[in-house]
């Protein structure tokens, strides 16, 4: 593990406010809950929040509400999120 000490992480995961990120043209395969352009991907996921997936190496996500907790966070996170990173 020594070798990966001081090592830039692989995948950023960080909170980030929607209406910074630039608009989508829509595409062939958005859905009312994923949007898609070139290493760019939206999901929504009702009463939950927003992630966007970029370039393959980041996440960035936004709670819908307050009441949202972090495990329901955390769940699209290493579920859903970081799938759509693999793709």
């Amino acid at each position: 593990m020594e070798a990966l000490a001081g090592a830039d992480p692989l995948i950023a995961i960080e909170p980030e406010d929607p209406d910074h990120w630039p608009q989508l043209e829509p595409g062939p395969h958005d859905t009312p809950f994923l949007q898609m352009a070139r290493g760019d991907l939206r999901l929504t996921v009702d009463d939950i929040g927003r992630f966007r997936i970029t370039d393959g190496v980041r996440i960035a996500w936004h709670r819908q509400h307050s009441g949202v907790s972090d495990q329901d966070i955390s769940t699209f996170l290493l579920d859903s999120a970081l799938g759509a990173l693999l793709i």
